[in-house]
């Protein structure tokens, strides 16, 4: 948390805060129910009191999502971290898509955060992934447009502990903490049925 912060701190100090800059950042965040360093949760809020002040968009991860995702999706019983790192990397590479190859739905970082981020403190983001499936299913089952669009919204395919579509309900085990769509961006790639 302390070295992420002094480097968020010295870009924006560098950069100053000219409009046609855009800070994203994509951080792993403690699990709401399981944590295995003592220290976590301190370093988790001093690191987004940094991510508050100085990120434009922050894309949040949690190891125990990502898990989940591997264990529903990859049919994994104890996925490795390098799994759950490839999944990240895949998120990354589907935001930043847009900026590396050109095409009819090109977009700027700049368009994304006017989109994405509609009051100024409300930049911290959840990402879905869509699809993500064994080898063996995509054999079998290519997805529709509309197969992506629900599952791209799914609690299951969310890689933070998070249900943005009910309103929450603490009472469960675990619990379902209150979120909400404010908006919605997908970056496809490829041939769709």
């Amino acid at each position: 948390s302390g070295l992420t912060g002094l480097l968020l701190r010295t870009l924006k100090e560098y950069l100053g805060d000219d409009e046609k800059v855009i800070l994203q950042s994509f951080s792993t965040v403690p699990a709401p129910i399981s944590s295995d360093i003592v220290i976590e949760p301190y370093n988790a809020a001093l690191g987004l009191q940094d991510l508050h002040e100085y990120c434009h968009q922050s894309y949040l991860f949690d190891n125990q999502a990502l898990s989940n995702l591997c264990q529903r999706r990859l049919d994994l019983e104890a996925p490795l971290m390098r799994k759950l790192n490839n999944i990240v990397a895949f998120c990354m590479s589907g935001i930043t898509t847009p900026l590396r190859f050109p095409g009819p739905a090109n977009c700027d970082l700049g368009k994304m955060h006017t989109n994405l981020v509609p009051f100024q403190g409300l930049h911290f983001l959840i990402t879905g992934v869509a699809p993500l499936q064994t080898d063996t299913k995509k054999k079998y089952q290519g997805p529709s447009v509309k197969d992506m669009a629900q599952s791209m919204m799914m609690r299951d395919n969310c890689t933070l502990s998070v249900d943005p579509i009910n309103p929450g309900n603490l009472q469960l085990e675990p619990p379902i903490h209150p979120s909400r769509f404010l908006a919605a961006w997908a970056a496809w790639r490829g041939r769709f049925a």
